[in-house]
């Protein structure tokens, strides 16, 4: 019998990250204080701008310069690029359980809202982890975020799995939710030692670290 699959949001689950890195380091070049900065970009239409991002309707190149005329940055994009995808940093507690999950034959994806930007770098970044992965579903690159219906149906394709032998792991109720109308199983993370005990209730064992 085939092992059921694991699909796994990356942030907050296998990374954690702060957008507050970024605009820090934006208002710093601006001299501006950084909650400023943020409540101005998002005054000034941001979050659509991001949205168009997360779902490739806007290039990197496009991303970077519309961002920084909302505020008046002058920047090169190698630099904007750096500023915007540092952002991230390990779960270390999930390291154990990709691995056993790697280990005794589920097959695994990544499911992720992100941009081109955010996903180059965390893919360096969490390079070692992210190779245990059979695949990345990416928002920016299929063009739909969760929760609709279509994203956690290009995770299951992407596995080439029914719905009804994947399991869906978020860290935002809403994404857990949309997965569990999809017809997968889904479990929402809070902690490494809650997935394993939601995991192991659904007869996925694996191992952990404490956290």
């Amino acid at each position: 019998m085939a092992k059921p699959a694991v699909i796994l949001d990356f942030g907050n689950v296998i990374g954690f990250f702060d957008h507050a890195r970024a605009y820090a380091r934006f208002a710093a070049r601006l001299g501006v204080e950084s909650a400023d900065l943020r409540r101005q970009l998002h005054e000034r239409g941001f979050s659509a701008l991001l949205a168009d991002f997360e779902t490739g309707r806007v290039t990197s190149a496009d991303f970077a310069r519309q961002t920084s005329d909302l505020v008046g940055l002058e920047i090169p994009q190698g630099e904007f690029e750096r500023d915007w995808g540092d952002i991230f940093w390990p779960n270390e507690s999930i390291v154990d359980v990709v691995t056993a999950l790697h280990d005794r034959g589920h097959p695994l994806a990544l499911g992720s809202n992100t941009n081109a930007i955010h996903a180059d770098w965390f893919r360096r970044q969490f390079a070692a982890t992210l190779a245990r992965f059979d695949a990345l579903v990416l928002s920016y690159q299929i063009g739909v975020m969760k929760p609709d219906a279509s994203f956690y149906q290009a995770c299951t394709r992407a596995l080439d799995r029914p719905v009804t032998d994947c399991v869906f792991v978020d860290d935002i109720a809403e994404n857990v939710a949309g997965a569990r109308d999809a017809g997968l199983a889904a479990l929402l993370y809070t902690s490494t030692p809650r997935l394993v005990t939601g995991l192991a209730a659904l007869g996925i064992e694996t191992i952990a670290r404490n956290s």
